[in-house]
């Protein structure tokens, strides 16, 4: 069959540029460096901190046992602050601020409960068309994980998740807009 094919027409030349493009494309798939599809290639642009602006303002709601106050800044030269209390009858159980910035293409969002720095959180999942912000450092026990979203009525939902002592452990909290 070999000897068949050299017999009929030679085959035409391929360009040059043609060879090696395939031949990077071949490399760069084989090699892990380029997206198997469209929708992969598309990149995200950065994250921005004008992403979280929904969470401006002034919050309150409970999780059933506690009624909780939150205010958060504006997303305005590079910083947002977030503040919040918890409330039980008419004493406050714990008190708790937030600091998101912006470095370069890089969100991280520091928890300060009781007025204490904790570990920085960079965010790790962001879509601003839902409204969903999502922070999370591993090496944390608890929280471990704090899910900010807006739900489909206005309100703010906030998730903080982890493992204190090994057990897993899930405190949500919706809180509706004040002002």
């Amino acid at each position: 069959m070999l000897d068949r094919q050299c017999d009929q027409d030679p085959p035409k030349e391929i360009p040059m540029r043609r060879i090696v493009g395939t031949l990077a494309l071949l490399s760069g798939l084989v090699l892990g460096q380029l997206p198997l599809s469209r929708s992969e290639a598309a990149e995200a642009p950065p994250a921005k901190l004008t992403d979280l602006s929904w969470l401006t303002g002034h919050w309150s709601g409970g999780d059933g046992s506690s009624r909780w106050e939150a205010v958060y800044s504006s997303p305005s030269a590079g910083t947002l602050v977030g503040a919040s209390k918890e409330m039980r009858g008419d004493k406050t159980l714990t008190t708790d601020f937030e600091v998101f910035r912006q470095d370069e293409d890089t969100i991280t969002m520091t928890p300060f409960p009781f007025g204490k720095r904790s570990k920085d959180f960079p965010l790790v999942e962001l879509d601003p068309e839902a409204k969903l912000a999502v922070f999370e450092n591993p090496a944390h026990d608890f929280p471990r994980r704090f899910t900010y979203r807006l739900g489909p009525e206005g309100q703010l939902q906030i998730a903080l998740e982890g493992e204190p002592n090994g057990q897993k452990l899930r405190i949500e909290l919706e809180l509706e807009r004040v002002n």
